[in-house]
């Protein structure tokens, strides 16, 4: 009897070590972070997600969980390469899971061994959406050894969505933004409208950040914008710290102009007056006409030394 007691705790602890991730030093639950606007508290979900796991594969970094999901999910993992903060602004990126029996995983691209990931997955399931709470993994301490991607100045082309990019509607940052098909290059740009009874509307991106701006010494920002009808102005601005108490708000000094022909927009950070450029998270593009009028924009990048005209 002794001996089975025993054995029947072993087998108990055993099931629950397999059936339950346990966190580790170089893979763990992240709770100081902050999940993105989008998502309500009450489809945080963290017991569906208890298989939830970093890993090093083959020289990869792959995320994996078994949630219980039918055949026809959609399961996301959404992932911000950065140090702890900006959770009001912060940079998330989507990556579709692929399925593999019970299994969803996906491999994740990184460009420095040091820098810590922080993730969570989305389930989109019989018009159900669930999210797991955030977990943090660092890289070399998964065993990784060598980066998987590089640093490219390219920001947005609008060819995989449009998550990042927010529109100011009644003094409120939202993200009913669109994509349509009049690309300057490939085959999607972001279009904006201005209703008749309005003479403005803006949209900002989280893609600009400021840990990147530093540390590959990028100048400025480039991106392209065109007018269905007559001319526009544009005002741009960068914020450090958005939405905190602390957020410090720089306006470029002079305006552009948009046309209806595929107009350059340059614009040097050295410019922006009073900017704590290493902490900028959010910039955002004012357009300045009469309604109805739509706009389009494509190609936002940064500029190297070489690169500014």
């Amino acid at each position: 009897m002794v001996f089975l007691a025993c054995f029947g705790q072993w087998w108990f602890f055993s099931y629950c070590l397999e059936a339950q991730t346990v966190p580790t030093l170089s893979d763990q639950p992240a709770p100081e972070a902050r999940h993105p606007s989008f998502i309500h508290p009450n489809q945080i979900r963290p017991e569906r997600f208890s298989t939830l796991k970093a890993e090093s594969l083959a020289g990869r970094l792959k995320l994996a969980s078994k949630p219980s999901v039918s055949t026809n999910a959609a399961v996301t993992a959404f992932v911000s390469i950065e140090e702890p903060g900006h959770w009001l602004a912060r940079d998330w990126r989507p990556h579709p899971m692929d399925r593999s029996g019970e299994q969803w995983d996906v491999a994740v691209p990184f460009r420095n061994l040091d820098q810590p990931v922080y993730y969570f997955l989305q389930t989109i399931d019989l018009s159900r959406t669930n999210y797991s709470q955030i977990r943090v993994c660092h890289p070399r301490e998964l065993g990784l050894e060598n980066i998987t991607s590089v640093f490219f100045p390219f920001i947005e082309g609008f060819e995989i969505g449009s998550m990042g990019w927010k529109l100011l509607e009644d003094d409120h940052f939202s993200d009913s933004v669109r994509l349509e098909q009049a690309p300057k290059n490939g085959h999607f740009s972001l279009g904006l409208k201005i209703p008749a009874n309005k003479r403005s509307t803006t949209v900002g991106t989280l893609r600009v950040r400021g840990s990147e701006i530093v540390l590959h010494r990028m100048m400025g920002l480039r991106f392209w914008i065109k007018s269905s009808s007559g001319n526009a102005r544009i005002r741009s601005t960068l914020f450090a710290n958005a939405f905190t108490t602390n957020q410090v708000v720089s306006v470029f000094p002079a305006e552009m102009t948009a046309t209806e022909t595929w107009q350059k927009v340059e614009m040097a950070f050295q410019r922006f007056p009073k900017l704590p450029l290493s902490e900028v998270d959010f910039f955002t593009m004012e357009i300045i006409a009469t309604g109805p009028r739509e706009f389009w924009i494509d190609d936002l990048e940064y500029l190297g030394l070489g690169n500014l005209d």
